[in-house]
């Protein structure tokens, strides 16, 4: 069941990602080409028993270092019972040091925990957030909700760390202060985040967005309109079932163009992209409207269930992939048409 992808900055042809829903924390690094999995690590961060990672994304440390992280977003929440959740930030492995196994050990891992604002009856909103951007800078993070609401409407919500709670500058009061309570958050989870309060992140509103419509997908995704033709077991499951087109509008992943000029967003019915008119800035004064970038989703195919995308590290080309729970998911690429004859380009 594999969430998030991202492609890494140390190496071509790899892609990272992880599992969604209370699984044992592992990162896996896959060869792109072949899908085989090089590398699995063990990240240490399930002391507390909370992991239910959605999404994650690649930008530099928060320590200023100049190196390259991994962010990872345990945002689940499926039994609507977590007031309190945690971006994991680490270095990037080094797939010839590590080896094909390792474990990231919980010294090297900075953990950010942050909630949502109290709605106006004074409580913390459920909501499903299932997306993580990092700005190039490790200087903010956003969180994108996944929501059927109102038709499949929306509003979809985007959320930001206020300037005052950076990532960049927590880690650097922490290191200043001695206390380490980054350290106690990845080893303690929840138990901790009440003990440190001044580290907990309010996430700020910046956004409220409408699910694609996708008139234009629609003809594509009847039954008869398949080619080939759906097998007869996927046909009479459609029939029988009907089409969720709310659920098809739905964003279920999303990542920021490595220029800060456009955002990418995947639903079960096709790739989308956001333009920025201001780089890097999530708010409603800069993002455009939508264009539909390809239509992706069948009925019949375990790529139905898109629930992870990524531009490629140089902003190229697109990466999909499906979190279908049967396994053996397609891993697809969408290269440029005006600067890519051969994927394969991307994977050397």
């Amino acid at each position: 069941h594999p969430g998030g992808r991202a492609p890494p900055r140390r190496y071509r042809g790899i892609l990272w990602t992880h599992q969604d829903r209370d699984t044992s924390p592992y990162l896996y690094a896959v060869e792109a080409k072949t899908g085989q999995v090089v590398g699995k690590y063990y990240v240490s961060t399930r002391q507390y028993s909370e992991t239910d990672w959605e999404d994650i994304s690649v930008a530099l440390c928060p320590d200023g270092s100049g190196d390259h992280c991994l962010w990872i977003a345990d945002s689940g929440n499926v039994r609507r019972d977590r007031e309190a959740f945690f971006v994991h930030v680490f270095k990037e492995p080094d797939l010839e040091a590590m080896g094909k196994y390792g474990t990231i050990e919980d010294w090297d891992i900075w953990t950010f925990a942050y909630q949502l604002p109290l709605d106006r009856h004074g409580e913390r909103p459920w909501i499903d957030i299932e997306s993580l951007v990092v700005a190039p800078d490790a200087s903010k993070f956003w969180l994108v909700e996944k929501t059927v609401y109102n038709g499949g409407e929306g509003p979809v919500t985007v959320w930001e760390t206020p300037a005052d709670m950076a990532p960049t500058d927590l880690v650097r009061s922490d290191s200043d202060s001695g206390k380490n309570v980054l350290f106690d958050l990845t080893q303690r989870g929840h138990d901790a985040v009440w003990d440190h309060p001044e580290m907990l992140i309010e996430m700020k509103l910046v956004n409220r967005i409408k699910n694609p419509r996708i008139q234009r997908a629609t003809a594509f995704l009847r039954p008869e309109n398949f080619d080939p033709p759906l097998p007869q077991w996927a046909e009479e499951k459609y029939r029988e079932g009907g089409q969720d087109w709310n659920k098809l509008r739905a964003i279920t992943g999303v990542d920021l163009h490595p220029s800060g000029k456009a955002l990418v967003a995947c639903t079960y019915s096709g790739i989308w992209e956001y333009p920025l008119s201001r780089p890097y800035d999530l708010s409603s004064a800069s993002m455009g409207e939508p264009r539909l970038l390809s239509v992706t989703s069948k009925y019949d195919d375990p790529f139905w269930q898109t629930e992870a995308i990524a531009y490629d590290s140089a902003g190229d080309g697109i990466w999909l992939a499906s979190e279908y729970v049967r396994g053996h998911q397609p891993l697809r690429f969408f290269g440029c048409r005006d600067a890519v004859t051969d994927p394969n380009t991307f994977l050397e």
